[in-house]
């Protein structure tokens, strides 16, 4: 009898540490400890991490690839284009004539303008819009910059009439003139590209300032340039370059060699 009611106890003893063990009911997703609290199975866990890095993976990407931009008009108002990767300054403004409702012309341009320092530049026909921006903001965060969509005569101007440029009497040429008598003498704008860009004619010394970039000191520094003899000169103080100009050709080429 004793041992009868020995065994009883010690089956009573098991069925209550029986009770109290909990099992995982749900083996393929959340599971249930002891301790009540649940969590996420591995492979759902890198599979939810692996999507969301390629969402802003993608989202990233779309953003590198297009932003939208306001080109300004001369009057102030403005115009939003999404510029995508591969949108060039000639395209643009053929978009630009279209969304202000204008004539379409070559001579519209994109001018990056610098409000606070008082610089403009015209972005050439081939220039990504979309870069060029990247570059600006790149340079500077705090310096105010925009866009202005504007007619530039003066683009093509050197082609149409070079002698608003270089006066005929600053070339040299009259045995051009003289080669070939079909050639109008009295409007020889054709003649004159032809000597300065195609046959790389002797062109006069040309003097001007520029502003150039200084991407360490994140600053524009006037800079003074003078073309002479086919060489382009760059120097920072202006007495320099005039007491050069003054130097005979011989002794200035010694200089540079």
């Amino acid at each position: 009898m004793s041992r009868i009611k020995d065994w009883f106890e010690e089956r009573l003893r098991f069925s209550k540490m029986f009770r109290c063990m909990q099992w995982c009911r749900y083996p393929r997703a959340k599971c249930t400890c002891s301790q009540g609290v649940g969590y996420a199975r591995l492979h759902e866990t890198v599979e939810e991490t692996f999507r969301e890095i390629q969402y802003d993976e993608l989202a990233s990407t779309s953003r590198e690839q297009s932003e939208e931009l306001a080109f300004f008009n001369d009057n102030e108002s403005f115009q939003l284009v999404v510029v995508e990767r591969n949108l060039c300054a000639s395209d643009l403004c053929q978009l630009l004539a279209l969304k202000n409702r204008t004539e379409k012309s070559v001579h519209w341009s994109i001018i990056e303008q610098w409000n606070d320092l008082g610089l403009e530049r015209m972005l050439e026909d081939h220039e990504y819009v979309l870069a060029a921006y990247k570059d600006m903001k790149m340079f500077s965060c705090h310096a105010r910059f925009k866009f202005r969509f504007r007619k530039e005569f003066r683009k093509y101007e050197f082609f149409h009439h070079p002698h608003q440029f270089f006066p005929y009497g600053m070339l040299n040429i009259e045995n051009e003139l003289s080669r070939d008598e079909n050639k109008n003498p009295t409007n020889p704008s054709h003649l004159q590209v032809e000597y300065l860009v195609i046959q790389e004619g002797m062109c006069p010394v040309i003097f001007s300032h520029i502003w150039i970039r200084d991407e360490k000191k994140k600053i524009w520094i006037k800079t003074y340039m003078l073309l002479r003899d086919q060489r382009l000169f760059i120097s920072q103080k202006i007495h320099s370059l005039a007491k050069f100009m003054r130097m005979p050709k011989e002794q200035a080429l010694e200089l540079v060699r």
